[in-house]
C-alpha cells in the first residue's frame, strides 16, 4: 500500500511504473523459501535459528526506515531502501511463522494457525484504516516512520517467544530441503503464494488507479 499511495501522491507517477514498481517490491515474497532455508539451516550459535534473523531484520528496518523516511524523490536509493526492507520482512515474517510452530505443542498448532491469521486479517484490516487515516493529515515522512516503527515492534515481539534449543536432528540437510521442494504439495504452495502476490499487487495498483480518476 505504502508503495502505490507514495508513488501516487508524492512521485507523481504514472500507474504503469507503479505497476513495475509492485511487481518488484514483490519479488522477495515470491523467493522467500529461499532467505528462509537458510535461517532454517543454519541457527547462530547457541541464539537459535529463529530469534537472531528477527533481531537482524529489526536492525535492517531501523537503517532502511531511517533513510526512506528522508526521501521524497524517486530515485534508484529509494527502490533499493524498499526491497532490503522487503528481503527483511520475509526473513522476520518466515521466521516468526517458524518460531511457533516449534513452540506450540503439536495437538495445539492448528489454533495458533488460525490465531495468527485471523491476528494478520485483523490487523491487515486496521493497518489499512489507520493508513489512510494518517495520509489525510500526517506528513510523509512521520507516515514512513511509524509505519517503520511497526515493523520493528514485529520483529521484537517475536524475540521474546522462547525458542526451543536446536538440535542437530532437527536441523534440515540439503536432501530434506529437495525431498520437500520436489512434493507436489509444495509445488502447488508456490504457484499459490505467487497468484496471491501478483493478485495483491494489482489490486492495490488498480485501487489507486480508480480513485485517483474518480477524484
Amino acid at each position: 500500500m505504502y508503495v502505490t499511495v507514495f508513488g501516487v501522491d508524492v512521485f507523481k507517477l504514472s500507474f504503469d511504473t507503479i505497476a513495475l514498481l509492485n511487481a518488484t517490491v514483490v519479488a522477495p515474497v515470491f523467493l522467500k523459501m529461499i532467505p528462509l532455508a537458510f535461517c532454517d539451516r543454519y541457527p547462530v550459535g547457541e541464539y537459535g535459528r529463529r530469534r537472531p534473523y528477527m533481531l537482524i531484520a529489526a536492525v535492517v528496518y531501523v537503517l532502511c526506515f531511517a533513510v526512506l523516511s528522508r526521501l521524497m524523490t524517486f530515485n534508484p536509493l529509494w527502490l533499493a531502501m524498499i526491497v532490503i526492507s522487503m528481503i527483511a520482512w520475509v526473513v522476520a515474517d518466515g521466521s516468526f511463522d517458524a518460531l511457533t510452530i516449534d513452540a506450540a505443542p503439536p495437538d495445539k498448532a492448528g489454533v495458533m494457525q488460525g490465531i495468527a491469521w485471523g491476528g494478520r486479517g485483523l490487523g491487515a484490516a486496521l493497518g489499512g484504516v489507520i493508513f489512510a487515516f494518517m495520509v489525510i493529515g500526517i506528513d510523509w515522512s512521520i507516515i514512513v516512520l511509524i509505519t517503520g516503527l511497526f515493523a520493528i515492534f514485529q520483529c521484537l515481539s517475536g524475540i521474546i517467544i522462547k525458542e526451543p534449543k536446536v538440535t542437530k536432528e532437527r536441523l534440515a540437510s540439503i536432501q530434506d530441503f529437495r525431498k520437500v521442494f520436489g512434493k507436489r504439495e509444495t509445488q502447488t504452495g508456490l504457484v499459490y503464494i505467487f497468484l496471491a502476490s501478483a493478485g495483491l499487487a494489482a489490486s492495490e495498483t488498480l485501487a489507486a488507479s480508480y480513485f485517483k480518476t474518480q477524484g
